[in-house]
């Protein structure tokens, strides 16, 4: 008898399997990385060697008695011995009467859930409309050719097992990894440019097609699919989108200007009362559109539109960023260890029939034809674009694909929880009408799946050699889009002719706590690295609303190490969301003498001192009379300390990098 005395009710060996398997999840991603490789791969082997289709020694992923891969070996009927209890040693989740996930794939899918929502709050209208069109074609080839090219493989490895198998492994191919392509853009800083938008937008009007095949597939099981049902998912999924588009460019911008100037204010709150209504909102709404989208296919359509809704809402962004930020880095671990890697079924996985076939699969409508989706991305070349892409790479053949459709391709290629779920679906789907299926002994009574046994062992190879190569080839797609795509340098900070210089961010608006730290870190979000800075608050009484004027000089790092047009224009864009305010201002000069850091100072500080139109709070000069009487109150200029040099700045006013040549030495501006 086990005479262990447990603490709170906690044995200590779960407890120390809890930490020890999230250690290994971030000790194997760091590994790869330190490798060069994704790090995501690394936390997808570690939650296959660990989870229940392997060792099995994760606590709260399955009852702990999963068996052991068999690699290869059968029972006399033809079945893998690893599978026979499979479904047994999973099946201990029950809330409510009905099966649910296990601990760590619920995190993983609460994880790729919270990560949609923010990908969300990224669509910027404007592209979408500039890319809308494109974005469509690419959904309907990245859907239709992997479906189609599978159905063919699948027929001549497995003669006769066009239909059903076919479609259905056809079906597991054709979703994209959502969550796994907002994650490759993220990490590329590439989320708001074009070809962003046109894979973001893409990506998602491919899975509103993939949960019409999964509806699909369980419909012709069913011997039910009825073309009505299959259109009013497909309008249904359409319309919930257009809501979303009208909510969020004229319902919830009105609604919280309205609502949020009502809560008061705490200056010595760590997390404001008005954030704390903010955020509250946007997860109320996450769950509310969560449960519309559940009803009309998947749960994470709904996510996606709570956060549209709040791309034209102040603060949005940042107060998510900053609430969530350590707490979606986690569970977006645990989604690839456990929510992909628990999903991979090792035992089904390992004859070499099995991996020849899956390697297949997994070259062409894994990756090629969802590379070939990327030809629809093909914009208008610039002027010279098409040299600069035929030196990029030779893949470019000589400019006639552009790297654009590369990128766009390459981030198609990533498969994840949802292209497992739709082939372990299959795999557990059983036909009504067995008698007229392919491949069934007609009258046996035979039980005939959706998805064959080898079919499935075939196809789950397909998709992880997608999982393992998508990573690769978007990297590569990358370097070679940003060697055919080099910025070139705005205008606004110099010009080509000081490229990768260092230039000037003059920051004004009403200062709320903590204003200086967030703007310190939304510059360094968006690459630049902070080498002097001049920050005042202007104001007059304690209670009184403050004026902040800062001054920073900025050096750009990244492969490019430069800004133009666009990326100025996304960095105002973040700023101005971190000032939350219509007022704010935002202003970029080059490094120079005719844009010294004394002529900026003198500029922002007679604006704020003019106070145009009422919308600033002037800065006076009076005597205690003329308060009383209020007739001699007049706005005067307030002169900003001149910006000292390093070797002289105290402490608070002047920050500077300790790795910068340029912070250790007087500067000629």
């Amino acid at each position: 008898m086990d005479a262990r005395v447990t603490m709170a009710g906690v044995d200590f060996l779960f407890l120390a399997g809890v930490v020890l398997f999230l250690f290994a999840i971030w000790l194997c991603g760091r590994a790869f990385e330190l490798m060069r490789l994704p790090g995501i791969l690394g936390q997808v082997l570690i939650g296959i060697l660990l989870g229940p289709n392997f060792f099995d020694v994760v606590p709260f992923a399955s009852r702990g008695d999963c068996p052991f891969p068999s690699f290869g070996d059968t029972n006399s009927s033809g079945r893998q011995l690893a599978g026979s209890s499979s479904d047994d040693c999973l099946s201990i989740h029950v809330w409510d009467g009905k099966h649910s996930q296990d601990a760590w794939s619920f995190a993983g899918t609460l994880g790729v859930t919270l990560l949609i929502m923010e990908s969300g709050m990224h669509i910027n209208f404007e592209k979408v409309a500039m890319v809308g069109s494109r974005a469509l074609v690419v959904a309907i080839i990245g859907t239709a050719v992997p479906l189609i090219a599978c159905m063919g493989l699948i027929h001549a490895f497995f003669p006769g097992k066009l239909y059903p198998d076919g479609f259905a492994a056809g079906c597991a191919l054709a979703p994209t990894s959502v969550g796994i392509s907002i994650n490759l853009l993220d990490q590329a800083k590439m989320l708001n440019s074009l070809a962003g938008q046109t894979t973001l937008t893409a990506a998602f009007v491919d899975d509103v097609f993939s949960l019409v095949l999964l509806v699909l597939l369980r419909s012709l099981a069913g011997g039910n699919a009825r073309p009505e049902i299959i259109v009013a998912y497909i309008f249904g999924a359409f319309g919930f989108l257009g809501m979303g588009v009208l909510l969020a460019k004229y319902a919830f911008p009105r609604f919280l200007a309205w609502l949020l100037p009502k809560v008061p204010e705490n200056a010595g709150a760590s997390i404001s009362p008005r954030a704390q209504v903010h955020l509250g909102i946007m997860l109320a709404s996450l769950v509310g559109f969560s449960a519309i989208g559940d009803q009309i296919g998947s749960h994470l359509l709904g996510a996606f539109v709570a956060g549209m809704c709040f791309t034209k809402v102040p603060l949005s962004h940042h107060i998510w960023v900053q609430q969530m930020k350590r707490i979606l880095r986690w569970l977006i671990r645990i989604f690839f260890a456990a929510t992909v890697g628990f999903a991979i079924p090792v035992s089904t996985m390992l004859t070499v029939s099995a991996f020849l076939k899956g390697l297949a699969i997994g070259a062409v409508p894994g990756i090629l034809c969802k590379l070939v989706s990327g030809v629809a991305a093909r914009m208008p070349y610039k002027a010279g674009g098409r040299e600069l892409a035929a030196k990029a790479s030779p893949m470019t053949f000589g400019g006639m694909v552009q790297p654009l459709q590369y990128l766009v391709g390459t981030a198609m290629i990533a498969r994840g929880e949802f292209a497992f779920l739709v082939a372990y679906s299959a795999r557990k789907l059983v036909m009504v009408d067995a008698s007229s299926s392919s491949g069934s002994a007609s009258g046996s009574g035979e039980v005939v799946y959706m998805l064959g046994e080898e079919e499935y062992a075939a196809v789950t190879w397909g998709l992880v050699w997608a999982l393992i190569a998508a990573p690769f080839l978007f990297k590569w797609s990358l370097g070679t889009y940003t060697r055919s795509a080099p910025v070139l340098r705005s205008d606004l900070i110099g010009g080509g002719e000081h490229s990768g210089e260092d230039f000037i961010v003059v920051i004004q608006g009403h200062h709320h706590t903590g204003m200086l730290h967030e703007v310190l870190e939304t510059l360094h979000h968006e690459g630049l690295d902070i080498v002097e800075c001049h920050a005042a608050v202007i104001g007059g009484e304690r209670n009184a609303l403050h004026e902040d004027a800062d001054v920073f000089i900025v050096r750009p790092r990244g492969k490019q190490k430069d800004f133009d047009n666009e990326k100025l224009a996304e960095l105002k864009q973040s700023l101005m969301e971190m000032l939350g305010q219509a007022g704010g201002e935002i202003e970029f000069n080059p490094m120079g003498d005719a844009h010294s850091i004394t002529d900026v100072e003198e500029r922002v500080t007679l604006r704020i001192s003019q106070s145009p139109n009422g919308t600033r709070r002037p800065v006076i000069d009076s005597t205690p009379g003329d308060v009383e009487g209020g007739s001699n109150v007049k706005p005067t200029p307030l002169k900003l300390p001149a910006m000292p040099s390093p070797k002289q700045t105290a402490i608070g006013t002047v920050l500077a990098s300790p790795s910068s040549a340029a912070a250790t030495q007087p500067r000629q501006v």
